[in-house]
C-alpha cells in the first residue's frame, strides 16, 4: 500500500513538472532562415513541387523556362535531390514528346515516387524508384498515348486517387500499388473546353467526392458517379468570377476542411453534412500567391505572399492568426513540404528554395510571479490555466501568447483558486472558497453552487462530479439535479487530492493523516494510518 501513496505523490510531481516546463524552458522568438538559389546548384527556374524521401532526402521538381518547345536548348529537365548542402541531379527520360514540366512528384507507401509530366503533347505519369533511378511509364489500359489531361494525385484512407482526361471525358481513378487500376466513373462537361491539370483538387469524403478544376463548377459526386450537384454559388463579401466557383486551396484542421477559393481571400469551411461550402465569417488571407500545407503529424500552416512579403499564419479556432512575416523576393508561386511544422519547412519560390527553422515554441517565464494551480487543454494549441490567486489565462503555444480568461458573476469580476478544472463543449467547472461553480465559456459567465470550500474535484459521469474538502466531507454533486450529497464524513481530515482507479468505482484519497478508499458502489470506506495496515496489502492502483 506504500506503493500507492508513492503513486499519488508521483502522480502530483509530475503534474507540476509539466507547469515548470510549459512555462521555464528557453524561448526565442527569431526565424532562422536560410536560401539556396542557382549559385548553390539549383537547377530549375520554377519549383512546382517538393517531397521528402524515406532516407530524408529532399527532392525538387518543375520546369525550366528554355526548355519550352518553341525554344532549341540543349538544357535537360531534371529532378532534383538535396542532401541539405548539394544538389545532385538525374535526368529525366527522353520521349518522343519532350517533357517540359513536372507537376508533382508523390512519395508512394512503399517509397517509389508517382512523378506526373507534362509532355509537348499531352500528359504522362511515371513510377521513379530512387533507389535505381529508373522510370517507368504507367500505361491506363483503354487510354492509348499519352493524356490529354492528368491531376495530381491525391491520398485518402491511404489509397491514391486522381483525374485523367481522353477527349472530352473525365475519369476518377484510384491507382493500386502494382499499378493497376479503377475508373470509379466519369463525367463530361459543356460549360467550357476542359483540360485537367495542376490545378484540379479531389477531395473525397465518407459518402461523397468534391471535384474542383478551373474550367468548370466545384462538382460533388457520390461515389457510384451520380452527380448530387454543382456548387455555383457562394456567400462572400467581394466580387468574384461569375462563371465558376473554383478551389484554390484545401487543408484539415479538427477534422473540419477549410478552403480557400481562387482569387477569394475570404475562408470557407466545407459542411459534410450540407455539402456546401460555407463563409468563415471575419477571416480573410489577401495574398498574391496562397499555399496551405498539413504535414503528417497533424500541424497545419497557412503561407501567403504579398509582393517581397511572405506571411505564415495558423488558424486557431476559427480565426486565422498571423505567426510570422519574412521578406522574401517576388514570387510567382509558393510550394511548402515539412516533417514537423512546428520545427521548420522548406518553400520554395520561383527558383529559389528557402529553408526555416521555428523557434522552439516552449513557453518561458511568462508569468514568474504567479502561482499555478491546474492547466488544461482547450484545443490542439491553446491552453486554460488557472493561478492561484490572479484568476485564470489562456496560453497559446503556437503564438506564446497568454490573455487573461475573464470571469463573471453577477456583472462582476470573479476569481478563484481552482485545484482541477473540468472542460465540457459548452461549460467549464471550477472550484475554490465557494464550492463548485459553471462556466459558461460563451458569455464566460459564473453560476456558483455554493456548499463547501474545496480542495480537489474529478468529473465521473455525465452528470456526476466527486469532490474533496479540508475537515468536511467527501462529497458528490450531480449537475443535473444541481445536489450535493455527503459520501463519507472527513471532518478530522483534510483531502488535498485523490485518485478514481482506472475502470473500478474505488477512490483513494491521500489525506494529512493516511490513506482513505471509498467504493461507490458498496458506499463502504477504509482508513489506513498504521504502518502494520499498510505492510503486506498490494497496491490498489494501476
Amino acid at each position: 500500500m506504500a506503493d500507492c501513496t508513492n503513486f499519488i505523490i508521483k502522480k502530483c510531481l509530475f503534474i507540476l513538472f509539466h507547469f515548470s516546463v510549459l512555462l521555464n524552458f528557453a524561448q526565442s522568438n527569431q526565424i532562422h532562415q536560410k536560401t539556396f538559389t542557382k549559385q548553390d546548384g539549383i537547377g530549375l527556374d520554377i519549383i512546382n513541387s517538393l517531397c521528402y524521401d524515406n532516407d530524408g532526402f529532399l527532392w525538387l521538381r518543375g520546369s525550366n523556362l528554355d526548355n519550352r518547345s518553341i525554344i532549341i536548348s540543349e538544357r535537360k529537365l531534371v529532378l532534383q535531390r538535396f542532401n541539405g548542402h548539394t544538389f545532385h541531379n538525374i535526368n529525366l527520360p527522353d520521349y518522343k514528346n519532350q517533357i517540359n514540366g513536372v507537376h508533382q512528384i508523390y512519395k508512394r507507401k512503399d517509397g517509389k515516387f508517382y512523378i506526373l509530366t507534362q509532355l509537348n503533347d499531352g500528359f504522362r505519369l511515371l513510377l521513379f524508384n530512387p533507389y535505381t533511378a529508373i522510370f517507368k511509364p504507367i500505361n491506363f489500359k483503354g487510354f492509348k498515348s499519352d493524356l490529354d489531361g492528368l491531376s495530381k494525385i491525391f491520398s485518402y484512407n491511404n489509397d491514391d486517387y486522381l483525374l485523367i482526361q481522353k477527349g472530352v471525358v473525365i475519369s476518377f481513378i484510384k491507382l493500386e500499388l502494382d499499378l493497376s487500376f479503377s475508373e470509379l466513373f466519369n463525367f463530361t462537361s459543356s460549360e467550357t473546353k476542359f483540360i485537367v491539370e495542376n490545378s484540379s483538387r479531389i477531395v473525397p469524403f465518407k459518402d461523397f467526392v468534391l471535384i474542383s478544376d478551373d474550367n468548370f463548377n466545384t462538382k460533388i459526386f457520390k461515389w457510384d458517379g451520380t452527380l448530387i450537384h454543382d456548387i455555383e454559388k457562394v456567400e462572400t463579401n467581394i466580387p468574384l468570377d461569375k462563371r465558376r466557383i473554383i478551389i484554390d486551396e484545401v487543408f484539415i484542421q479538427n477534422n473540419t476542411h477549410y478552403a480557400f477559393l481562387f482569387r477569394n481571400p475570404n475562408l470557407y469551411k466545407i459542411d459534410e453534412a450540407k455539402k456546401s461550402l460555407l463563409l468563415v465569417k471575419n477571416n480573410s488571407l489577401p495574398n498574391d500567391h496562397l499555399n496551405t500545407f498539413n504535414d503528417a503529424l497533424g500541424n497545419t500552416l497557412l503561407f501567403s505572399s504579398n509582393k517581397d512579403l511572405l506571411t505564415i499564419s495558423s488558424l486557431q479556432n476559427e480565426v486565422i492568426k498571423q505567426y510570422y512575416q519574412l521578406e522574401i523576393k517576388a514570387t510567382n508561386s509558393i510550394k511548402i513540404t515539412s516533417k514537423d511544422l512546428k520545427k521548420e519547412a522548406w518553400i520554395a519560390t520561383n527558383g529559389m528554395l528557402h529553408y526555416l527553422k521555428f523557434p522552439n515554441k516552449i513557453i518561458k517565464n511568462f508569468m514568474p510571479t504567479y502561482e499555478f494551480r491546474n492547466i488544461k487543454p482547450l484545443d490542439s494549441t491553446n491552453y486554460l490555466v488557472a493561478t492561484e490567486n490572479n484568476g485564470w489565462y489562456t496560453i497559446n503555444t503556437m503564438l506564446n501568447t497568454i490573455t487573461p480568461y475573464p470571469l463573471t458573476f453577477n456583472s462582476k469580476a470573479f476569481t478563484a483558486s481552482t485545484s482541477n478544472l473540468i472542460i465540457e463543449d459548452s461549460i467549464i467547472w471550477g472550484n475554490g472558497n465557494s464550492g463548485i461553480f459553471k462556466v459558461n465559456r460563451k458569455t464566460k459567465n459564473v453560476k456558483i453552487y455554493k456548499h463547501y470550500p474545496i480542495t480537489y474535484q474529478e468529473k465521473i459521469s455525465d452528470s456526476i462530479i466527486i469532490y474533496a474538502t479540508n475537515g468536511y466531507n467527501l462529497m458528490q454533486f450531480n449537475t443535473k439535479s444541481e445536489q450535493h450529497t455527503v459520501l463519507v464524513k472527513t471532518d478530522s481530515l483534510d483531502i488535498p487530492d485523490f485518485h478514481i482507479v482506472d475502470n473500478s468505482n474505488l477512490i483513494v484519497a491521500a489525506t494529512n493523516k493516511g490513506l482513505l478508499t471509498y467504493n461507490l458502489n458498496s458506499k463502504k470506506s477504509v482508513f489506513y494510518n498504521n504502518k502494520n495496515d499498510l505492510k503486506d496489502h498490494k497496491c490498489i492502483l494501476p
